[in-house]
């Protein structure tokens, strides 16, 4: 169990807690929406993604497909870390540069590489949410034809945010 994320989130509740299954809990700060048709897909971001990804995960849980105390850590990851760093990012442009950003930035937090993968578990998680929603056609840059074409929107993108 990463302590560094449990620290981060002192008034969330135990798994213990005699009332815990009872109550319900956001993952991310208000409900998802799932994409909706006339959405303009160049407009979804990450933290868009990771809100559809949480609400496909809640109902997992409801099927008993994965327990509830999994699904509050994948949460509270995606608030804690995924969501501050890449969350306004659109999936558009996003990269393995963005990747690499994360990686470098939970190292220098101090995690372990243990934790940095099960961070990239739930990024690849993100983006092929993204795909199965049709945000994305495919993971950014599995091609390498596709990486050379959107670099030129990708530095684009960078150059107006930075």
């Amino acid at each position: 169990m990463d302590t560094n994320v449990i620290n981060l989130f002192r008034k969330a509740p135990a798994a213990n807690d005699s009332g815990f299954f009872a109550r319900t809990y956001p993952a991310i700060h208000t409900p998802a929406n799932s994409l909706t048709v006339g959405q303009n897909l160049l407009s979804v971001s990450v933290s868009d993604l990771s809100k559809g990804l949480m609400q496909a995960e809640a109902a997992r849980v409801q099927r008993g497909e994965i327990g509830r105390p999994t699904w509050q850590v994948m949460g509270n990851r995606l608030r804690a870390h995924i969501v501050p760093l890449l969350g306004d990012v659109p999936v558009a442009v996003f990269t393995t540069t963005d990747v690499q950003r994360l990686i470098d930035y939970l190292g220098e937090q101090g995690f372990t590489s243990t934790t940095i993968a099960q961070y990239l578990v739930l990024l690849r998680k993100v983006v092929m949410h993204g795909v199965h929603v049709g945000a994305l056609r495919e993971a950014p840059c599995s091609r390498r034809s596709r990486c050379a074409a959107s670099r030129a929107a990708v530095s684009a993108w960078r150059s107006t945010v930075h």
